[in-house]
């Protein structure tokens, strides 16, 4: 009997639906306007998809600040987002052997501002004006590797600025096995790779290299 629903009259827009015996008493001593979730929610600015001001985001972010979420919460996060498309590919799904795609390197590629490394030989690029633009953006593709700078004078070049420490890291068989994949891909479509390394990087250096000397 405790859960057993009884037909009411929403009092404003008039439409029957079933609430427990618990609603109905809530109501009689008016603690419940009686009204469907639908007109309760009429006029409700914190109702549900409401976007927030760029004010209030902010807030929220500087109140969460610091703070640790449990791991049912982030479990419950994770869920939630489950099969909403943000344009960003889940890491997960490298970890089975599966490629990015050229135009989801390029989606990255175009978020990432200029390194540090790629801004001082830009500068050298432009200071000497050789015959070169940066489209480390993702702007240019060979198969799917994307160079830093290609040379626009008709000569197929196309340079690689990188540290040392970097590559031997993160790189797939290290300094070594990078440079030789990314000659070999190059290569094939006749176009030859000029590497510049950071470390100890003078004027001198880059004009030398782009200039054809060692």
């Amino acid at each position: 009997m405790a859960n057993q629903r009884i037909k009411v009259q929403c009092p404003t827009c008039k439409k029957f639906r079933f609430i427990t015996r618990f609603m109905v008493y809530l109501i009689k001593i008016g603690k419940n306007t009686g009204n469907c979730k639908s007109c309760s929610l009429k006029g409700n600015k914190y109702r549900l998809r409401t976007k927030h001001s760029k004010e209030t985001r902010k807030k929220m972010s500087l109140a969460s600040l610091g703070k640790k979420k449990s791991l049912q919460h982030r479990m419950s996060i994770s869920k939630a987002k489950m099969g909403v498309k943000t344009g960003v590919v889940p890491r997960s799904a490298f970890k089975k052997g599966r490629k990015m795609t050229r135009e989801q390197i390029r989606k990255c590629l175009r978020k990432r501002e200029m390194s540090g490394l790629e801004k001082r030989v830009l500068h050298i690029i432009e200071k000497y004006n050789f015959p070169y633009k940066f489209v480390g953006n993702g702007d240019f593709f060979i198969e799917r590797k994307n160079p830093d700078f290609i040379n626009i004078n008709g000569e197929k070049k196309a340079i690689e600025v990188y540290w040392d420490r970097h590559k031997e890291q993160f790189a797939k068989g290290g300094l070594n096995g990078w440079k030789n994949e990314r000659t070999r891909v190059f290569g094939k479509y006749g176009w030859q790779v000029l590497f510049i390394e950071g470390t100890g990087l003078t004027e001198e250096k880059v004009i030398n290299i782009l200039e054809g000397g060692d």
